[in-house]
């Protein structure tokens, strides 16, 4: 940068020459400030690391949830445990430290908990073409699920916090966290000015010089390009949506995802505008607030213009890592100049700040320049001469966790006494086959062969990098579709062997609700025996079971117990059990038994991510008919069961989804996604909502029970990016 100097007349008597004043230089340097000075309690204090959890994406009760405090010790513990493998409270504090400094800003790939800190983007040499180094991603938590029901056990329920999964939308749940938790969604940014008299003079930090914080438009080439081979989380592009495809039966011409999501982001178009084609305020977003002419757009909207302590003032009891920031304002707008832009004088050390508020809407991109201007210098940060700085762009991508994926794994033969249970006599080979071929695990060796063949529970494909587009992509693929990035907690794509310890805890868990629920709402019954927790069943493995609650049938139930003094038992006339205990032994298997089991292995829904129970059915009442035949379940505790052997899914003509369509059927379920229409004359057309969902004939979404093809549709893709809809 040169120096700027003018000739200006000497009105002294002195006469005969003119005074060269020499204008000051100026130089700017934008970077991030920190995210840890933002929260009003100390990072050492279950209040500061529930606030540092949350903002991290491994937290998910709103810091006023009436059990967050409680559900918080669980959270932690885990995070201590099973994420970073083993740490004291101490180095998981300094984990959380460089998290916050490397996650939240980051490059494309997921860092991890050692990580060093983040920087900005650079701007690109050519803004028509931008590479990957000019790109970085904005993570924000996404792995939002409900939290109370209409019916059945309901810890977590909050009535000042409603999270309830027919009622609330992920995008109404979500607003509590970001209202009560001041440092969620802000990002610090720190311009840093300095000034030298002359060009031989040494720079210093300019006191009071005025600093424009301002949104330009994001490149208009949406690159790098997705790359099909590489890892989804690693990069900034989400896949490439469906147009058509035309394998599915009967599927009709149209039915992919792109025309309904490029629909929605073509909605309420405003021109001239630096956020694109981001959300609008009307689906949630941040674009189509304030007017474009005078600041009002990004005043107050995506720059904060209220004074925050730890940025703007001190914490009454935290030393910052700088001196206060004066608060950025609504910028002066001379013309076409200084627009979408908010203002902000340097402190002492000259600096000035502005805490950024991006919207949280997955896909949304920005673009930011800090320049020196007016009064301090004639400048719009366009002219040659302009003390400049100006970033990549942002794309805001959602992190969504799993922290269990379990499977309950089924031998190819059961444990006999199940078996003769459920099919009287003595246990054949016939008794065994009828039993795994009502959790669907019998297959044929070859079409002209009696004999048959056990094959293993399927596996979802969480496989990254995704391989070509097919029916049914791989799990991460189709979460990168809406922006979310999908991350396991315990880094496997496997899934984690059900231990019997667990399996046990689980089980003693569901019989102890079920047995506080049946005081009233059930009958008086010896709960322990008729779920298989008695001595007789004591060597019952958790891989001969091939359900996740073993149960006695009626009659063998009444036979067991009938020693009993009193006995306690069963009503059955002509061999048919009594409709009302039925019905009520149903309600409190569905809304007790597999809450508690899903509870005990998901600490009431505390844990970071989702978890996901697989097996092949949930009780042995489901076996016997005695109660329905879902194929899974999703509960008001940040998980879901998925159930069946690969018969049930395969082939693809004679079913509706495969197992993976079915994990992401239920996972969607747990994050507020309702179930989809079918068609009309499907084999099970199911569905209860045609709101929230795409016509059928430009999508079969996974969630209907038709012959789908293992996809979101675009209005779920939009939901789980946090649109409002």
């Amino acid at each position: 940068m040169t120096a700027k100097a003018h000739v200006a007349p000497d009105f002294d008597p002195r006469a005969g020459f003119n005074t060269l004043r020499v204008r000051p230089e100026y130089r700017i340097t934008l970077s991030l400030g920190s995210v840890e000075d933002l929260f009003p309690k100390k990072p050492d204090t279950k209040e500061g690391r529930m606030e540092r959890l949350q903002v991290l994406g491994l937290f998910y009760f709103p810091l006023k949830h009436a059990k967050a405090a409680d559900r918080f010790d669980a959270a932690w513990d885990w995070f201590k445990t099973k994420i970073l493998g083993g740490k004291t409270d101490a180095e998981a504090d300094k984990a959380l430290q460089a998290a916050l400094k490397s996650r939240i800003v980051s490059g494309a790939a997921i860092p991890g908990w050692d990580a060093a800190a983040s920087t900005l983007p650079p701007d690109a040499a050519d803004p028509a073409a931008p590479a990957a180094e000019n790109f970085a991603k904005i993570r924000l938590p996404g792995g939002y699920a409900f939290q109370s029901s209409d019916t059945g056990r309901n810890d977590n329920k909050d009535t000042a916090i409603p999270a309830q999964f027919t009622v609330n939308t992920l995008y109404s749940f979500e607003t509590f966290f970001y209202d009560q938790n001041i440092a969620l969604g802000r990002i610090p940014l720190v311009a840093k000015v300095e000034k030298r008299p002359g060009p031989n003079d040494a720079w210093a930090p300019a006191k009071d010089a005025d600093v424009y914080f301002q949104l330009v438009p994001a490149y208009a080439a949406d690159k790098p390009a997705y790359d099909a081979t590489a890892a989804v989380t690693s990069q900034f592009a989400r896949p490439p949506l469906r147009d058509t495809l035309g394998d599915v039966p009967d599927s009709g011409a149209s039915i992919g995802t792109k025309k309904s999501v490029e629909a929605f982001e073509a909605k309420d178009p405003t021109t001239d505008d630096p956020q694109g084609r981001n959300c609008h305020k009307n689906s949630g977003g941040k674009r189509g607030n304030g007017a474009l002419t005078d600041g009002t757009d990004v005043a107050g909207v995506l720059f904060d213009t209220t004074s925050r302590p730890g940025f703007n003032t001190k914490h009454a009891d935290r030393e910052l890592s700088h001196k206060d920031y004066p608060l950025a304002a609504k910028a002066t707008v001379d013309g076409k100049k200084h627009l979408h832009a908010v203002q902000a004088k340097t402190n002492e050390d000259g600096e000035a700040g502005a805490l950024f508020m991006p919207s949280r809407m997955g896909g949304d991109r920005f673009r930011l320049r800090a320049y020196v201007g007016p009064p301090t210098k004639t400048s719009d940060g366009t002219d040659p001469a302009a003390a400049v700085a100006t970033t990549g762009t942002f794309v805001v991508w959602r992190n969504v966790r799993v922290s269990r994926y379990l499977r309950q794994n089924v031998k190819d033969t059961p444990d006999s006494r199940l078996v003769e249970d459920a099919f009287g006599g003595p246990v054949s080979d016939a008794e065994n086959e009828s039993y795994l071929d009502a959790l669907k695990m019998i297959g044929k060796k070859d079409p002209s062969d009696a004999d048959v063949s056990v094959l293993p529970l399927d596996k979802a494909d969480l496989t990254d990098p995704a391989p070509a587009m097919n029916p049914y992509e791989s799990i991460p693929r189709q979460f990168a579709a809406a922006f979310c990035e999908l991350e396991l907690d315990s880094g496997s794509r496997d899934p984690e062997d059900l231990s019997a310890t667990d399996w046990k805890a689980a089980r003693e868990q569901a019989v102890k609700d079920i047995q506080e629920a049946s005081k009233t709402g059930g009958p008086a019954l010896n709960y322990p025996l008729l779920f298989c927790m008695d001595s007789a069943y004591d060597s019952l493995k958790v891989d001969e079971a091939g359900v996740q609650l073993p149960m006695r049938k009626p009659a063998a139930y009444n036979a067991a117990e009938a020693a009993s003094t009193p006995p306690k038992l069963l009503t059955i006339s002509a061999g048919t059990l009594n409709a009302g205990q039925r019905s009520k032994l149903s309600d409190l298997v569905w809304n007790y038994g597999l809450v508690g089991f899903l509870r005990s292995l998901c600490k009431d829904g505390a844990l970071p991510g989702l978890v996901i129970i697989q097996g092949g059915l949930g009780s042995s009442w489901q076996i016997l008919g005695l109660d329905d035949g879902n194929s899974g379940i999703g509960l008001a505790y940040r998980g879901c069961f998925v159930w069946y052997g690969p018969m049930f899914y395969g082939p693809r003509d004679a079913t509706f989804y495969n197992f993976t369509g079915n994990w992401c059927h239920e996972v969607g379920h747990v994050m507020f996604r309702q179930h989809a229409k079918g068609r009309a004359g499907a084999p099970v057309a199911g569905g209860f909502s045609t709101t929230t969902h795409d016509a059928v004939t430009d999508c079969l979404c996974v969630m209907n029970y038709d012959n789908g093809t293992g996809q979101y549709c675009g209005k779920c893709l939009m939901m789980l990016r946090g649109w409002k809809i």
